[in-house]
């Protein structure tokens, strides 16, 4: 009896590392090649991060570049991030952080902007919004936010 309850926990282990490395495979970084809208391929170099950043999927926007949100976009996924070291702007589409982090150095230049309960901002950049709504518990800035409404 032991010998089968040693040999279910090392199976249960294995069952778990299976687990957690098959969902690593999924796991996709999208990082802008060259400025232009969130939802061009070109932006990317390929396909891009879509409506929805979920999972584990993480966005960057390396220092340089511009990316246009075209779309409106949630982060949705407590491991998953948009770092901004460029800029992000838009005037017409919103950017909704429900879960997962908004953070980097960068420009930001927002109509809407919402930080959720399991949502996070960091970033020590600029950002200028038209609408802010904030009900995350990490909200870190060591720049200048200018909220229009």
């Amino acid at each position: 009896m032991k010998k089968i309850i040693t040999n279910l926990k090392k199976m249960s282990v294995g069952i778990f590392a299976s687990v957690l490395f098959a969902g690593s495979i999924n796991a996709t970084t999208y990082t802008a090649t060259q400025s232009g809208n969130w939802s061009s391929a070109l932006t990317w170099g390929g396909t891009g991060p879509g409506a929805t950043i979920g999972t584990v999927d993480n966005v960057i926007i390396p220092a340089g570049m511009t990316v246009t949100l075209d779309m409106d976009v949630t982060v949705n996924s407590l491991v998953s991030y948009i770092n901004v070291a460029g800029s992000l702007t838009t005037t017409t589409n919103s950017l909704t952080v429900t879960q997962g982090a908004l953070q980097g150095t960068g420009t930001r230049n927002l109509m809407y902007v919402e930080i959720g309960t399991l949502g996070s901002m960091t970033f020590s950049g600029t950002m200028t919004a038209d609408r802010f709504v904030n009900s995350g518990a990490t909200l870190s800035m060591t720049v200048s936010v200018i909220v229009n409404d």
